[in-house]
């Protein structure tokens, strides 16, 4: 992979107890599903995220469930406008592109983060959540963009978690569980949410320690089953 891509598609979410920084590796990993309450941090951490990509040169785009529809559309018309880009670097992936190329002001090129808030909550009816469009669009949003330089967040809650099918959530490399100590994630939220994700047990007691700690906590599971917990909204840049 070109140092580049290395460097720019990385994104702080916080610091562990160590105090050190911990980090979304975009460049390594497919996606981010964040699980979590009202109130648990989910907003905090968002915002983090979106001013986090900002300083780093990305393109940010936020939509909440109101138009997620609209967005996982826009999102797929944009994948095929920067696949279009690639063919004309003859590359299959954005990271293979040439660092004259990475390095440019292009905006069709700059690496993208793109939210969906509150996805299967707000403005959806479970038949919508769960209808075959919905749905399609999502598996080829999850399956598409890791390619052309954008990492897909996608907030939620125990709704919108149980309108997705084991495959999409395969596609999140990425999980977290923001948690805070007025609300305990029950057992059952926490396995569907880590499903295939690590070890369960530890799973569970991570999250139990993280709600113990208090409001601006969290847990990240990655896709090789490691298991961080981190304290949010304090990851500032080194």
């Amino acid at each position: 992979m070109n140092t580049i891509a290395s460097t720019r598609l990385s994104l702080p979410l916080g610091r562990n107890e160590n105090q050190n920084i911990v980090s979304l590796d975009l460049a390594g990993s497919e996606h981010t599903l964040m699980v979590g309450y009202p109130a648990s941090g989910k907003t905090v951490m968002k915002r983090s995220l979106m001013a986090a990509a900002t300083r780093r040169g990305f393109d940010a785009s936020y939509r909440d469930s109101d138009d997620a529809r609209h967005a996982l559309e826009a999102l797929v018309a944009l994948v095929y406008i920067r696949k279009d880009v690639l063919r004309c670097h003859k590359v299959d992936r954005w990271s293979d592109l040439p660092e004259f190329v990475l390095a440019s002001e292009n905006s069709k090129l700059r690496p993208m983060l793109f939210i969906i808030d509150d996805y299967g909550h707000r403005g959806f009816s479970k038949r919508e959540i769960q209808s075959h469009r919905l749905q399609a669009l999502l598996a080829e949003a999850l399956s598409e963009v890791r390619n052309v330089g954008i990492h897909l967040v996608i907030l939620t809650e125990r709704g919108g978690l149980e309108s997705m099918t084991p495959e999409m959530l395969a596609g999140f490399d990425n999980v977290i569980m923001p948690v805070s100590r007025f609300v305990t994630p029950s057992p059952e939220l926490i396995a569907a949410t880590f499903h295939g994700k690590g070890d369960l047990d530890k799973v569970l007691d991570a999250v139990e320690s993280a709600h113990t700690a208090g409001t601006g906590n969290a847990v990240l599971v990655s896709g090789n089953g490691d298991i961080t917990p981190f304290q949010f909204g304090m990851a500032g840049e080194e």
